[in-house]
């Protein structure tokens, strides 16, 4: 199919108030880095009463971008209609606004929990995070290895991985590592930089009570691979170095191993 033939359909679509239509170019437009044109759009399909669009406009307001300078007042009253419509992420991106620019904590946990109790799942490692940090939430370990096991169960990787840590921190001797070690190498093999970080800094330690040089050598590899600059570190300083034979062994599991790119939050 011809691209710009399926885009003129879409846009005569938009043209008769079809907003799903709008909110497809909004994103086509996006995808091909003309943002001010996928703005535009976006900005059409919010006025048009669409709550993914409000949602999407707030955060370009709250960010600030080319054909929508930063505007908070803007990004709240466009957060705030889309959360009004029972849009779910928007709870939680209000939430985080509302967190941004020191809003009221009780509201901030309200609409959070509200996201949570929908199960959207960024909303339940979210709480996980608050607890664990003591922002927002009064410090506790153990409420944040909850909502961190709850997200985990449905596959989110970043629960997996904070989940793997918090029980990491608490093991004492080999047999407890089998739960984290389990966390880390799922999310590790679901492409997670930081689980394959945390895997080859245990391997390559033998922390746990085994040791595999080559084997964390790759997965720190891929880590580094990815961005995380920590996993390069670790890897570098290894000491012995690898010898040949390790490192050939290493080469061997890095090329079955992969990772998305790391983006910090």
């Amino acid at each position: 199919p011809d691209p710009e033939r399926s885009i003129q359909i879409i846009e005569r679509a938009a043209d008769q108030s079809n907003v799903d239509a709008r909110q497809m170019l909004s994103r086509i437009y996006q995808e091909k880095g003309d943002l001010a044109t996928a703005i535009e759009h976006c900005r059409m399909a919010a006025i048009q009463g669409s709550p993914p669009a409000q949602n999407q406009l707030a955060v370009f307001y709250a960010e600030g971008h080319d054909g929508v300078p930063a505007d908070q007042d803007a990004a709240k009253t466009w957060f705030e209609k889309a959360a009004e419509q029972g849009f779910v992420p928007a709870y939680l991106n209000l939430a985080l606004f509302l967190k941004k620019n020191q809003g009221d904590p009780a509201e901030i946990i309200r609409l959070a929990r509200q996201a949570a109790d929908d199960n959207f799942l960024p909303a339940i490692y979210t709480i996980g995070v608050w607890y664990r940090d003591g922002e927002i939430l009064t410090k506790d370990p153990y409420a944040a290895e909850g909502w961190f096991r709850r997200a985990a169960q449905r596959g989110f990787l970043d629960a997996q991985v904070n989940l793997a840590h918090l029980l990491e921190a608490r093991c004492r001797k080999p047999a407890d590592f089998k739960e984290p070690l389990d966390l880390y190498t799922s999310a590790a093999k679901a492409g997670h930089p930081v689980a394959h970080l945390h895997l080859g800094r245990l391997l390559s330690s033998g922390r746990f009570g085994e040791e595999n040089r080559p084997l964390g050598y790759a997965h720190l590899a891929v880590a580094a691979e990815s961005g995380l600059s920590a996993a390069e570190a670790i890897r570098d300083a290894m000491v012995p170095p690898l010898s040949t034979e390790e490192i050939t062994v290493a080469a061997e599991a890095w090329e079955q191993m992969e990772a998305k790119p790391w983006k910090a939050e």
